[in-house]
């Protein structure tokens, strides 16, 4: 079975991804919603819908990488908009990241 290097998932935002900036770098990312259900107060659950910026290379907040510091409550810009960064999250195997992120 063929494996993928990092160099490989570059592939993987070519196409509708918008560009990410961090300070002055810049990478790529899909910016998207997801539902999410979470429990209330009363013991039910609710319907969340968040939004989220899905497959930043993981190895983009390694030192060094174009992410390198980015925290939560940290600042983005994606597609143009300013957004305040939520959760850091692994995407399946960890090649990917996605970040939780509302509008600042």
């Amino acid at each position: 079975m063929a494996r993928f290097g990092d160099e490989d998932l570059d592939t993987f935002t070519s196409d509708m991804a918008v560009v990410v900036t961090y300070g002055s770098k810049r990478t790529k990312g899909h910016l998207d919603e997801e539902e999410e259900i979470e429990s209330d107060d009363g013991g039910g659950n609710v319907l969340v819908m968040r939004t989220v910026l899905k497959d930043i290379k993981t190895s983009e907040f390694s030192r060094g990488g174009k992410l390198y510091g980015l925290t939560v409550n940290g600042t983005i810009t994606a597609d143009g908009t300013s957004y305040t960064v939520h959760d850091k999250r692994l995407q399946s195997d960890g090649a990917f990241t996605t970040l939780v992120i509302a509008k600042a």
